[in-house]
């Protein structure tokens, strides 16, 4: 009975464990996404940038 109660607080003890870093995962795991969605948005929001600024170069060399 004594290795009862001990095997079922040992593995409560352990689920409990397993649980907080399976949330800690999770959340970095989260984390990581919203920021590889927030860096390909920027690099996106680059690759528009540098295209438009290289039709205004070239709208202007031609204007010359």
């Amino acid at each position: 009975m004594v290795l009862l109660s001990l095997w079922v607080a040992t593995s409560s003890g352990l689920t409990g464990f397993l649980g907080e870093r399976a949330k800690i995962c999770r959340g970095q795991l989260l984390w990581g996404g919203a920021v590889a969605g927030l860096s390909s948005l920027l690099g996106v929001a680059a690759a528009v940038w540098l295209a438009a600024g290289v039709g205004q170069m070239r709208e202007a060399a031609g204007s010359v």
